[in-house]
């Protein structure tokens, strides 16, 4: 998108008039004086600009629109773009964007702009898990947000490199850096809620980590106690980014930054959900952990209603969440209709498979369904010779061997401790 000085809109509207340069000049002013316009070596008066836009079927604000301004919208436009094709996993656009709006913010000196692609840059280098990338990209945008004095990003980017941090398994550099995100926050007179359950929930986790469960604990209540007041977004597939890019092709440059913006916003309300459903899943998890399993599966079940209202998002490992706390609750029914419902509806990978044999063979043991419990782990059993699972597989034959010798079953006993003995023999050469 070409950046166009005054002279340059007033030369190209009499071209698409098919004008002469005297008869744009008329009677007003000379031909000559239109010339010198146009090759920017002089400005006309406010009376003159009138006149020209009269003249040229335009406006005098779209003369007076400065080449910063024109610049701004051209990066606000690929900016959205590039937030929209990171959330729908499209790199390689993400990619080319940055690259498409980093030289107008250049070249114009829009340093917000540098800063936001600079940020986007890191982002794009952290879902490619190039994490030294994504840190150097990072730092250069804090450094020209601070520059700036711009808040907002000044706290993404600290959430950025803290989660970096978490990366690379440096705890105490992410906590730092949420720590600082949080002073920068409470320091600015943002409103954004969500935003800040965000960082409260990051600090929590990074004190988990660091073993600081007291701390952990007074973070998390934070988040569980306004997060419930944010599951209220309608999420909505979208087209938008297809006719924004369209629209800014054809020159429709105001159209093109609506529907931009549109999908940037459908596709940060989608993001959010997501976040709060991950919030859910793992103080339902931690609950649960707690031996709190009823309120745990409360969350779940909140975490599990959210992903099931986002199209494409994944809920099989929310659901074996469930199952499993439903299990310590002995609902043991409840949990075999949840099991169902995953076998049916879902194409289970093999970590899913193996959870939904033990499952089943738990909690049929559980209700002395003997021939039932036996069935689940024969069939885990025979599955797990198929995959290379070779720790489990011993488990499990170690476990149907104790089965067959608690029922008096010698023979079958005898079998599968030999095969736990072939599998460890063939594992460490013995």
């Amino acid at each position: 998108m070409e950046i166009l000085s005054l002279g340059s809109k007033v030369k190209i509207k009499r071209k698409e008039k098919n004008m002469k340069l005297k008869d744009l000049a008329g009677d007003r002013i000379t031909p000559g004086q239109i010339s010198l316009i146009e090759t920017g070596k002089s400005n006309p008066s406010d009376d003159l600009l009138k006149y020209l836009a009269d003249k040229l079927d335009t406006t005098v604000e779209y003369f007076l629109e400065s080449e910063t301004k024109q610049a701004e919208d051209v990066c606000r436009f690929y900016s959205d773009i590039v937030e929209s094709s990171l959330q729908c996993e499209n790199y390689l656009r993400a990619e080319e964007n940055i690259e498409k709006g980093l030289h107008y913010a250049i070249e114009y000196k829009v340093e917000s702009y540098q800063g936001i692609f600079n940020y986007q840059k890191s982002n794009l280098s952290l879902l490619r898990e190039d994490y030294n990338n994504a840190q150097k990209y990072a730092l250069s945008a804090l450094v020209i947000f601070l520059k700036v004095s711009h808040d907002p990003d000044i706290i993404k980017t600290f959430i950025l490199l803290g989660e970096l941090a978490i990366k690379v398994k440096e705890y105490n550099l992410a906590y730092n850096y949420y720590k600082e995100a949080e002073t920068s926050y409470n320091k600015s007179d943002s409103s954004d809620k969500l935003l800040r359950i965000k960082i409260y929930y990051k600090i929590a986790r990074c004190l988990s980590k660091l073993s600081e469960h007291s701390k952990a604990i007074d973070y998390a209540l934070m988040v569980e106690k306004e997060v419930k007041e944010l599951e209220d977004y309608k999420i909505y597939a979208d087209t938008l980014m297809i006719l924004a890019i369209a629209f800014w092709e054809r020159g429709e440059k105001e159209k093109a930054l609506e529907y931009a913006e549109k999908a940037k916003s459908i596709c940060s309300q989608n993001r959010d959900l997501i976040f709060i459903a991950n919030v859910e899943e793992d103080v339902g998890e931690f609950l649960i952990n707690s031996l709190n399993v009823e309120d745990g599966l409360e969350h779940l079940k909140r975490a599990l209603e959210i992903k099931n209202s986002i199209k494409g998002e994944k809920t099989e490992e929310t659901i074996i969440k469930m199952t499993s706390g439903l299990i310590e609750c002995r609902k043991y029914t409840e949990a075999l209709d949840l099991i169902d419902h995953l076998e049916e509806k879902y194409d289970l990978n093999s970590q899913t498979k193996i959870k939904v044999f033990e499952y089943k063979y738990r909690i049929y043991k559980e209700i002395n369904e003997t021939s039932k419990s036996e069935e689940q782990i024969l069939n885990l059993i025979k599955f797990l010779e198929l995959v290379d699972e070779k720790e489990k597989l011993v488990h499990y034959y170690m476990l149907i061997a104790s089965f067959y010798n608690e029922i008096e079953e010698d023979k079958l006993a005898l079998k599968f401790f030999q095969k736990a003995f072939e599998v460890k023999k063939n594992q460490y050469s013995i």
